[in-house]
Formats: structure tokens, sequence, C-alpha cells
């Protein structure tokens, strides 16, 4: 989960970090990446706004978050 503004302006920053993430879960992150992933199911990685969400779901911003997994969010809930 990462906690950040969301703006078109943003992006590319959350991008870094999430590439930043699943690197470090396939090289020195391993045993977290075990006792997280079960059975074949994907990581959810979570973008929670810590603010008003400004990011139009046209934007190319959007469909950037979007194609690499991630989507903003105003709430989280936990199982």
């Amino acid at each position: 989960m990462e906690v950040h503004p969301v703006q078109t302006n943003k992006v590319r920053e959350v991008l870094n970090k999430l590439r930043w993430l699943k690197d470090w879960l396939n090289d020195a992150g391993q045993p977290l990446e075990r006792m997280t992933v079960a059975d074949g199911a994907t990581r959810p990685f979570v973008w929670l706004a810590s603010g008003s969400i400004r990011l139009p779901d046209t934007s190319p911003q959007a469909r950037q978050a979007s194609q690499a997994g991630i989507r903003p969010q105003k709430r989280l809930s936990l199982p």
C-alpha cells in the first residue's frame, strides 16, 4: 500500500515506487513474497489517496496506473 496524493503529476512517482517494490519482492523480499502470496494468488497493490483523488479516469496517467495493476482508492477494506 502506498499512501500518496492522487494527482496526474504523481503517477510516475507512484509507478516508480511500485516497480521498486516488485523488484525488491523478487530479490531480497522473497521471504515476504512467499508469506503473502499463496496458491498462485496475485499480489494486491493499493494506492491509497492521502486527500482527494484528482486523476480523471480518461487521462493517460490513469491508464498507465491501471495497466501497472494499481488503482487509487479513498478507503481500504481489509479482510
